[in-house]
């Protein structure tokens, strides 16, 4: 008897959101929540995809490594990387945010909202917060590993 090894193919996160959404009834309730995340993630995916195109218009004069779409734990933290740059010098974190619409910024409350053209306000998550939480998740990753980074 031949045994048969099956495997299953995980669908990328924007594909299966776009599958489970078809599969819905137009009236369901949860069907606008599932289709603003569906545009938030091919939203970001795009952004990614051009930023690593980009990238390779960009030369340095040393040696480096760029990784990409990273994702690491320590303990219950978790993180992700659109893409990491790393030389002999430094650690460079690369984050692409592809917002579409009327983006503002509050400088009082430090919230970036962006208007669509519905008029609805959708507070984002502030990029210079999250750069600065991702540094410190890094610094306290390497550590951890005993990789001196300064």
């Amino acid at each position: 008897m031949a045994i048969i090894k099956e495997s299953i193919e995980i669908l990328p996160h924007g594909q299966a959101i776009h599958y489970f959404i078809a599969r819905l009834p137009k009236t369901h309730d949860q069907r606008e929540y599932l289709e603003n995340q569906l545009h938030r993630k091919t939203a970001g995916e795009r952004g990614e995809n051009k930023m690593r195109k980009k990238f390779q218009e960009f030369h340095l004069d040393e040696n480096f490594a760029a990784l990409w779409d990273i994702g690491l734990m320590d303990g219950d933290w978790k993180t992700q990387f659109d893409g990491l740059v790393i030389t002999e010098k430094c650690i460079i974190i690369l984050d692409s945010k592809n917002v579409s619409e009327d983006l503002h910024f509050d400088e009082k409350t430090g919230e970036f909202i962006r208007m669509n053209s519905k008029g609805q306000r959708l507070i984002l998550d502030n990029p210079v917060f999250q750069l600065n939480k991702n540094i410190l998740f890094l610094k306290r990753w390497l550590g951890k590993r005993k990789i001196d980074v300064r």
